[in-house]
């Protein structure tokens, strides 16, 4: 498994560890981000993680908002997910 020069009390630490039990975060965790993980700004320190090295890939989900169009359908609403990514069929 590689090593990160990534201090473990840090918010890099603490969202790699989370991302290292195979979890998947958004924006929208905004409660477990600031509760458990005290992350205020997610898309920061995901890319101080980028910029160390850690392979972090990104998908689009779309979510529903509370508009609605004039059609009367949902208006949607698109969110990055993030997760760690493999490499070589390995999960850093």
């Amino acid at each position: 498994m590689k090593q990160y020069n990534i201090k473990p009390n840090t918010q890099k630490g603490i969202l790699y560890q989370y991302l290292l039990g195979g979890k998947t975060i958004t924006s929208l965790d905004a409660a477990k981000l600031i509760r458990d993980l005290g992350i205020l700004d997610l898309q920061s320190v995901i890319r101080d993680l980028k910029k160390a090295g850690v392979p972090i890939k990104t998908a689009t989900l779309e979510v529903p908002t509370r508009r609605v169009n004039s059609d009367g359908s949902v208006k949607m609403a698109y969110v990055a997910q993030y997760r760690l990514g493999a490499v070589g069929g390995n999960l850093f």
